[in-house]
């Protein structure tokens, strides 16, 4: 969508900064997912640690209030 944006000239500027913000957050967001599928993977009831999946929680919700809220 950023390269969409960029391309057209739809008036507005884009803000990179919070670009690259919200992409270094879905980032750590997809390593953590890898770290709980194998961990759910090995573990014999296929439980995960809660810190995993409140790490991945609360990074989503930062994520949502960086789009939101950043001007």
């Amino acid at each position: 969508m950023v390269g969409i944006k960029e391309m057209g000239d739809f008036g507005r500027e884009l803000d990179m900064a919070k670009i690259g913000v919200k992409l270094v957050i879905a980032l750590v967001i997809a390593v953590l997912a890898f770290v709980a599928k194998r961990q759910g993977a090995k573990a014999a009831d296929g439980a995960v640690a809660p810190g995993v999946k409140h790490a991945i929680g609360g990074l989503t919700l930062v994520n949502i209030l960086v789009a939101v809220f950043w001007n």
